[in-house]
């Protein structure tokens, strides 16, 4: 990866690194939107292995779909996730080996 490409490439997540814990995770869509959730909601995370984490908050499901999930599904059970970023189809490709989010669905529960 050259080092414009270097400039352009955004991590798929950020995770907390200081020992903090965040109060939320934001969800930010390839459209630039973002939803946000307190993790006190998040009641369930699933991590299918052919490429989809599922979380399910109180009031919502999200469903992650991407490569290289692992290091994310494990962050996100720690509750260190800050946020979490869809890839954009101008964004520079992720490098070799590291995490990649290609879909995002926020859908709410209905009750």
């Amino acid at each position: 990866m050259n080092t414009t490409e270097e400039k352009n490439h955004q991590r798929a997540f950020i995770a907390a690194t200081n020992g903090e814990y965040p109060p939320m995770i934001r969800f930010k869509f390839a459209t630039e939107n973002v939803h946000a959730f307190a993790y006190a909601y998040l009641t369930s995370i699933e991590y299918d292995k052919s490429g989809v984490v599922t979380l399910d908050f109180t009031s919502h499901k999200v469903v992650i779909e991407g490569r290289r999930l692992d290091a994310l599904f494990g962050s996100l059970v720690n509750h260190q996730v800050i946020s979490v970023r869809q890839q954009s189809v101008t964004d520079a490709r992720p490098p070799t080996g590291e995490c990649c989010v290609d879909g995002l669905t926020i859908k709410e529960i209905e009750r």
